[in-house]
């Protein structure tokens, strides 16, 4: 089964990666690794190769289309296991980061680089887990 996004989603989440990561702000343009990764009749066509189209289940990325609005139970459902209490559901990460997240986290990129000579920047201590708990979109 494979997730896709629709691009500009992927787009913005790929951006507010990029931010999580120490970047400064370099704008929402087209990069090589966004026509890779955002090309996906060429994924899909790569994935058949491999698996065969009758084994490939796409699904759009998006949490209103989940089933239950989850995408671990989504994934359950669609592939015709029963859920129950015995699987366990691991904490959300890699949140994308809503707009106040992502402006505030460019301005202290800016001024507390996540890392300098190539070494982690210790001065910005842990408050990155909290800006991504309190500013990750809902």
């Amino acid at each position: 089964m494979v997730y896709l996004r629709e691009n500009g989603n992927m787009a913005i989440s790929s951006y507010s990666t990029k931010i999580k990561s120490g970047k400064q702000d370099f704008g929402l343009k087209p990069c090589k690794e966004f026509e890779y990764l955002g090309n996906y009749k060429e994924l899909l066509c790569r994935w058949q190769e491999i698996f065969s189209k009758e084994n490939i289940i796409v699904r759009l990325f998006d949490k209103n289309e989940f089933y239950q609005g989850d995408l671990l139970k989504n994934f359950v459902h669609s592939i015709g296991l029963k859920w129950d209490n015995e699987f366990v559901i691991p904490p959300k990460q890699n949140e994308s980061l809503n707009l106040i997240g992502v402006e505030l986290l460019k301005r202290i990129n800016q001024y507390l680089p996540w890392r300098i000579d190539n070494k982690i920047n210790h001065l910005r201590g842990g408050g990155d887990k909290i800006y991504y708990k309190v500013f990750s979109k809902l």
